[in-house]
């Protein structure tokens, strides 16, 4: 419970029961309330995750920026370390995958990229690509996934022309 302000329950409260109520793995609270002769169930929303995996391919990094919640205008992922001012291929996915592109030792981390832009990282070889969240119940629960591939040519390690990030699963 990382809040600091103090939740509204009935008339004198009594006892609480702390336990996962709704089956999504996070403790919820309920209160028994004496003056008001009812109980409060107070629910808390399962934190929004950005989770990297797998292995970059000729340096770049993936990373979050902000959190994924619900309603957030402001998240958004970024590409480090990549070449400077150089064009990279922006990659999005409902679904995750292992793919490797030989003869490198790279992997393509992402099923059927659903959305492909072409970004520009800066002169410190890093690019933010920032989208709102939209405020929908409907994406409660739904995962995305990102990669992102930087044009190095020649000297990229796929294919003497791209360096890969690793992935990142929100």
């Amino acid at each position: 419970f990382g809040s600091t302000t103090s939740p509204t329950v009935g008339t004198n409260p009594i006892a609480v029961a702390i336990g996962d109520l709704n089956g999504d793995g996070c403790d919820d609270v309920v209160v028994a309330n004496q003056g008001s002769d009812d109980v409060t169930v107070l629910l808390t929303t399962p934190p929004a995750l950005a989770q990297v995996y797998g292995t970059n391919c000729g340096g770049p990094t993936i990373s979050a920026v902000g959190s994924a919640t619900s309603g957030n205008p402001a998240f958004g992922v970024r590409v480090s370390n990549g070449r400077a001012t150089a064009p990279m291929l922006f990659m999005f996915s409902v679904a995750p995958a292992d793919l490797a592109l030989p003869p490198s030792t790279c992997r393509l981390l992402l099923a059927n990229p659903i959305a492909q832009l072409l970004l520009f990282t800066d002169g410190t070889g890093q690019v933010t690509y920032t989208f709102g969240v939209p405020g929908s119940a409907s994406l409660l629960g739904a995962d995305a996934y990102f990669q992102g591939a930087i044009f190095h040519v020649p000297g990229g390690a796929f294919a003497d022309t791209l360096d890969i990030s690793d992935a990142l699963r929100v």
